[in-house]
């Protein structure tokens, strides 16, 4: 795919090299003189949402989480995720975050959402895009890694505390045998016209690092609708 796009850029570049500006000048001599440093750059992140489903007879929903060893949020749980380098993909990106914090490689995981409010990170802009990936939790061997001072698989039940529309309030509750973790998370769905407008904010958060609450509910009401998993009877409204 980047020999074509290489290629088709140069042949673009060979059709149009000599147009001009207003200002008269050739796109070659604009990208020399241009200064990235002009506009501010934010950072940005992947975070993985890597869930399981387990059981037999009851099902249950799982995902993984990774303890933060460092601030912010040092302590919390969070998804596991970090920066991207300036000469990566975002793909790439996560594939490498995820190995690197919690042993796991080699999964198909899809880009889920992108995440933009200007205050979701303390340390500076950060712009979150966010993955998502089912997995049999039985084959992986998960260890923690990099800056995760522990992995670990937590139950989610994700559950409408009240059915006011158009905003409802979800409690989020991620749990296993040592940790209790909850989110509620505000859902505003606002129409103009046929158009819905969706904003979702946390109103309370215990252990969870960040944004991730919010991140973790939107997946499950994705999966929802994606793949019905009303059946399961593990998503319960």
């Amino acid at each position: 795919m980047g020999v074509f796009i290489n290629s088709e850029r140069k042949e673009i570049s060979m059709k149009y090299g000599d147009l001009r500006n207003k200002q008269g000048i050739t796109e070659k001599e604009f990208l020399a003189r241009y200064d990235a440093g002009r506009y501010d750059r934010p950072s940005v992140t992947v975070d993985m949402l890597v869930f399981s489903i387990t059981g037999e007879m009851k099902k249950e929903l799982k995902i993984l989480m990774v303890k933060r060893g460092n601030h912010p949020f040092l302590g919390y749980w969070a998804l596991p995720g970090g920066f991207v380098n300036m000469d990566e993909s975002l793909d790439a990106a996560a594939l490498r975050e995820l190995k690197e914090e919690t042993g796991i490689e080699d999964i198909c995981m899809e880009q889920l959402y992108t995440w933009g409010d200007v205050d979701r990170d303390p340390r500076t802009r950060v712009i979150g895009c966010s993955y998502m990936a089912i997995v049999d939790s039985s084959k992986l061997a998960v260890k923690a890694g990099d800056d995760a001072e522990d992995a670990a698989w937590f139950k989610v039940e994700c559950s409408s505390i009240d059915q006011k529309k158009p905003i409802n309030n979800v409690r989020l509750v991620l749990s296993n045998d040592r940790d209790t973790l909850e989110a509620i998370i505000k859902v505003d769905r606002a129409f103009v016209g046929n158009t819905a407008r969706v904003s979702r904010v946390i109103s309370e958060s215990r252990g969870i690092a960040f944004d991730h609450g919010k991140i973790i509910e939107y997946a499950v009401e994705s999966m929802r609708n994606r793949l019905e998993y009303r059946d399961i009877g593990l998503l319960t409204e």
